[in-house]
């Protein structure tokens, strides 16, 4: 498909062709994506039990927040570039399993370089966060974000709200939406070709530049039914919750919690499904798409 063939009804048919290969694949996809997710958790599981265990310092905690930072930088893009292989080989009808999420594991160049992408979305949404904040508040809403981010867990209440926050919700939504679209690109693009990690950042960004407006209207429509659905899903979560903490707070806890989880692996599938759709129409169209086993090689 063309650069310029890409609009609205585009973006919705990436949705479509995601939910058609989840649904012919849920087994696989869904277990991958639960796998991503365990990848994705364990570094804060394993920070909660090694804090836990040692009741740190405060100059320990934080040393202990670093190590399991960097822990988590090193094992999560490597797991998603794996997503994207998989779906990339389902897409193109090649049998896959969920396991095949740890390949880039097993390819030290090309887990080195989703890594040094990864990093290069990192730099750049902390320098965007601190531009915003110094643009819209100055220094006064910078001190507002720290004070949120030293918050400890159960506070009950917030800093007080400093004047520039509003626009700087907004800008950061916008600003937050161009970065993860880039990045579900360039993460792809890095996954199933040879691109250097930079080339492709830099094209990740070209792309969402070009096609932003499509984008933002996709994202408008897809935001506000997210939140009817979760709405919906809280409310019908909480009501089951309350019958069921009748007879059992235990029962309760082994009904919503799995449904819950269920919920955010769907969403795992079909958004990672959705970015590898749209790299094959963006980045991915001029290219002859490698099997896994050409990349493996």
């Amino acid at each position: 498909m063309a650069a310029t063939g890409i609009g609205l009804a585009t973006a919705f048919g990436w949705l479509g062709q995601a939910f058609a290969l989840c649904r012919g694949n849920a087994r696989v996809l869904l277990g991958a994506a639960s796998l991503l997710m365990l990848v994705a958790l364990l570094p804060t599981m394993a920070q909660v039990l090694v804090e836990s265990a040692l009741q740190p310092s405060p100059g320990t905690r934080a040393v202990v927040q670093a190590i399991f930072s960097v822990i988590s930088l090193l094992l999560f893009p490597p797991a998603v570039g794996g997503f994207y292989r998989i779906a990339h080989a389902l897409h193109a009808g090649r049998p896959a399993s969920a396991g095949e999420l740890f390949a880039p594991f097993h390819d030290s160049a090309a887990m080195r370089r989703l890594i040094v992408a990864n990093l290069i979305f990192v730099v750049i949404s902390i320098v965007v966060i601190a531009g915003s904040a110094l643009a819209f508040g100055g220094e006064s809403l910078m001190e507002f974000l720290r004070a949120v981010a030293a918050l400890k867990p159960g506070a009950t209440q917030m800093p007080p709200l400093p004047d520039g926050l509003l626009p700087l919700m907004a800008v950061l939504l916008v600003l937050g939406l161009v970065i993860m679209t880039a990045q579900g690109l360039a993460t792809a693009q890095v996954a199933l070709t040879e691109s250097a990690p930079a080339g492709a950042v830099a094209a990740g960004f070209r792309e969402t530049g070009r096609h932003l407006g499509t984008f933002l209207l996709f994202y408008l429509p897809m935001a506000a039914i997210g939140f009817v659905l979760f709405m919906v899903l809280a409310l019908v979560a909480v009501l089951v919750g309350t019958l069921l903490s009748v007879a059992s707070p235990t029962l309760a806890a082994l009904v919503v919690v799995p449904l819950t989880l269920v919920a955010l692996l769907v969403i795992y599938a079909l958004l990672f499904t959705f970015f590898y759709y749209a790299w094959r129409d963006t980045l991915g169209r001029d290219l002859a798409a490698p099997t896994l086993g050409q990349i493996a090689a």
